[in-house]
């Protein structure tokens, strides 16, 4: 059994999907920059079709746990390891869609020689 996961920790998770928006943003933005090479363009166009598909799976998974009443006490620090138990997998789907969603960052904007820690 794992711990029941702190307000801060909930709201990091959150706040690293609001940081992918504005990565994306900036993305979108060099693609438009006639100096970057169409060879790193065709990358990132490549890696932007996957981002979309994470992002839809990541919507599913936030508008799963923002429907649940337990989960609203979780994250307001109130919550009780029955109200951790019955979230468990919701939480955890949306952490691996997080992550999956720097990783594909990561690489996107290592192409054009930016770091995720710009956002």
């Amino acid at each position: 059994m794992s711990s029941i996961p702190t307000k801060e920790e909930i709201q990091k998770v959150y706040d690293n999907i609001a940081r992918s928006r504005v990565a994306k943003a900036r993305l979108d933005g060099i693609l438009l920059n006639p100096r970057v090479d169409s060879q790193s363009k065709a990358s990132i166009r490549f890696d932007l079709r996957q981002y979309y598909r994470l992002r839809s799976k990541t919507n599913r998974a936030v508008d799963g746990l923002r429907e649940d009443r337990r989960w609203r006490k979780l994250r307001n620090g109130r919550g009780t390891i029955e109200d951790w138990d019955a979230c468990r997998r919701k939480y955890w789907k949306l952490q691996d869609c997080e992550n999956d969603l720097i990783s594909l960052l990561h690489v996107c904007l290592g192409t054009v020689g930016l770091s995720w820690w710009h956002f």
